[in-house]
């Protein structure tokens, strides 16, 4: 896309539409109010919470893989859709990162093909309360805003764990351009919970912890996370999961209070690491194509919360910069919310 394109669409601000505000217009999250149309979305997330809730879905001591589900489809980037996401991660179109965010593939691909599976009638999970504990995705060459991708999402081919606080299974989802040639690709790790399994609040998730090694601190910064940036970020990736919506709604699955999105949270580490990167002068150590981010989350980012995005960098004996480590922790008890790495992989590495 010629230079002047680029920077068109890094300046196109649209216009601002009221938000519905309370507790009914908090549950869809949609920028106008239209009733029919609202009270539709309402009482298909209240179902859907009812039924998960009370009559949660139960799985046999035998059950060890899930059935086969797989969904395609075409994704196209719609520029007002793209700015709201930019503008609510702060990120800066740069030439050599592409002009898509590497997380924005998969929020839309989990709220099309991604619902689609979980919506199957062979999905054995409720929706609403699944919690998203481990991530990675590789990103094969740079993106440019007027691709048109062709998004597959499919259960992986490996098995459910049970953990204290219910189940975990992973989704595979790829992303191909015009000449069917895999440019993105992310393998998803999902927790179901389950109201017989222990609701504590320890060990929220058992997920494998990154390894130990020694980090060079370079940079921290600290972010606020508004009340209602669950139900802002929902409007854009079409994630109306209720524990992002309403401490109302997430208290029905056993939170305190509504939490931010992962996807959210781990955009906004990248891509202050893409700042650093640049600042630093390391973009062709660190992301050069195809690169790997791996991010693991610890714990809920309870809403409203302030939070500190701290970013490590670690040296090989050469001194060569290979990778950049993620932090999120919250301020306030430096408890850490996620933790993650990018770095440069072989074009043989995949997922």
């Amino acid at each position: 896309m010629p230079q002047a394109k680029i920077k068109e669409v890094a300046q196109y601000q649209p216009e601002k539409k009221p938000l519905f505000e309370g507790f009914l217009g908090s549950l869809y999250g949609v920028r106008k109010f239209n009733f029919f149309l609202g009270a539709t979305v309402k009482c298909f997330w209240l179902v859907l919470v009812v039924v998960s809730v009370v009559v949660p879905r139960r799985l046999s001591e035998n059950y060890r893989l899930l059935p086969t589900i797989k969904y395609q489809e075409h994704i196209y980037f719609d520029v007002e859709n793209f700015c709201r996401y930019t503008k609510i991660i702060d990120y800066i179109i740069d030439e050599y990162f592409g002009q898509i965010p590497v997380l924005y593939i998969e929020a839309l691909a989990l709220s099309t093909t991604g619902l689609k599976v979980f919506l199957d009638k062979e999905f054995p999970f409720s929706v609403p309360g699944l919690i998203h504990v481990r991530n990675q995705v590789v990103q094969y060459k740079s993106l440019s805003f007027n691709e048109k991708l062709l998004v597959e999402t499919k259960t992986a081919d490996t098995e459910i764990r049970r953990v204290s606080r219910g189940i975990e299974f992973d989704l595979k989802i790829c992303a191909y351009d015009k000449r069917n040639v895999l440019v993105w690709s992310a393998f998803c790790t999902f927790l179901a919970i389950y109201q017989n399994q222990n609701r504590k609040r320890k060990n929220l998730s058992r997920s494998e912890k990154c390894s130990e090694i020694s980090f060079n601190h370079v940079a921290s910064k600290k972010i606020f996370l508004s009340s209602d940036i669950g139900r802002k970020y929902a409007a854009i990736s079409g994630d109306y999961n209720p524990i992002h919506l309403h401490p109302f709604l997430a208290k029905l699955f056993g939170f305190k209070s509504h939490v931010a999105h992962g996807l959210y949270t781990a955009a906004l580490c990248i891509n202050e690491c893409q700042k650093l990167a640049t600042d630093l002068n390391i973009k062709d150590n660190t992301f050069k194509f195809p690169y790997k981010v791996e991010v693991f989350f610890k714990r809920p980012a309870f809403l409203p919360n302030e939070v500190t995005i701290s970013i490590s960098r670690f040296l090989e004996e050469s001194g060569t910069p290979k990778f950049l480590s993620l932090f999120f922790s919250m301020a306030h008890n430096d408890n850490v919310l996620l933790e993650g790495s990018i770095h440069h992989i072989e074009t043989e590495d995949n997922l």
